[in-house]
């Protein structure tokens, strides 16, 4: 999710599930937990947030559970975008299903690459 940003949309739970929109708002969460402390302001820790190994162990795990829910439903950036048929789309929206297609086709080339490769 680019930037760490989740478009904030009441359809968006309905389109996808309750689930996997719960794991994209954390997903959302963690990279801007990770953000903060790999940039901080200063050369101080960041108070309150757990520190860079710990974030980057749960950021890779979320990374692998949206991946593998976009394996075993591939039609949720279809869905998502044939909702907004007719409607204008905002900048984050955008950027939201831009990051789902990719994954998408990551995972399709990975699904398709022979273990020999």
């Amino acid at each position: 999710i680019p930037g760490g940003q989740m478009p904030e949309d009441e359809v968006l739970p309905e389109l996808i599930g309750p689930e996997i929109h719960q794991v994209l708002r954390e997903q959302a969460l963690l990279e801007q937990q990770y953000e903060s402390v790999s940039n901080p302001a200063s050369n101080e820790p960041v108070k309150g947030l757990p520190d860079f190994e710990t974030l980057d162990d749960e950021l890779r795990h979320s990374s692998r559970v949206v991946s593998r829910m976009l394996t075993e439903d591939r039609a949720i950036v279809d869905k998502v975008e044939a909702s907004m048929g007719g409607f204008e789309r905002d900048a984050s929206m955008m950027k939201f299903l831009d990051t789902f297609k990719e994954l998408k086709h990551q995972i399709f080339q990975k699904m398709s690459t022979s273990v020999e490769e």
